[in-house]
């Protein structure tokens, strides 16, 4: 946090940021995401979804796993999905050595933020030559609230030597909810492995 408290967000200056203004967001106030939000059902997400086209899918629900409407339908030898809380108790070594190893934040400071918050998430790992047949999607859904609340999703994949997938990230806005999503995507792959990665947003429309 002291590195991005330091230099702040991207300047028009710079190069990668010379077309997207973060003026609206230093000019607003964000609260921490809600311990909890209002409960969804299965049509809420219904256009969300990939249609007939079988799915490993997770949602995440202003930043925090919600089991209901995840659909996991069997375990799949090779393939490892935790929450970041549960990855934090069954694999911490693994898991803090991907972190320490990831050095974009001294770079980017919407990293760095993301770093310094870094609380819920997903971490996904395949095992040497483990072939997905169906796509993993995740799907992060913002709620409207009383204030504009900031939320910091890592999503955190692995593929080991010679294993493929296909991932489909869907970023979603309820009722034009005009929060702070701010998200880092890390992603290492081993030797001949082979990834399909998609995101789709469709996120809040106004400033």
């Amino acid at each position: 946090f002291e590195h991005f408290s330091s230099h702040g967000f991207p300047a028009a200056h710079s190069e990668d940021w010379k077309y997207t203004p973060t003026r609206p967001l230093e000019k607003q106030t964000f609260t921490a995401t809600p311990e909890r939000s209002a409960a969804l059902a299965a049509s809420d997400i219904r256009t969300m979804l990939l249609g007939e086209m079988p799915t490993q899918t997770l949602v995440f629900v202003d930043g925090k796993h919600d089991p209901a409407l995840s659909h996991i339908p069997s375990a799949t030898a090779g393939l490892q999905i935790n929450t970041f809380d549960k990855a934090m108790e069954s694999d911490v070594a693994w898991l803090r050595s991907s972190l320490e190893s990831e050095s974009n934040w001294r770079a980017d400071t919407f990293t760095a933020l993301n770093t310094a918050f870094l609380q819920n998430g997903v971490v996904i790992k395949l095992n040497d030559g483990v072939r997905l047949e169906t796509p993993l999607q995740l799907i992060f859904i913002s709620t409207r609230q009383e204030q504009p609340s900031a939320c910091h999703p890592r999503i955190l994949l692995h593929l080991g030597a010679g294993a493929q997938a296909t991932l489909l990230e869907t970023w979603f806005g309820l009722e034009n909810a005009a929060n702070f999503t701010n998200s880092y995507t890390q992603i290492s792959l081993g030797e001949n492995s082979q990834l399909e990665h998609l995101r789709l947003q469709r996120e809040a429309t106004e400033e």
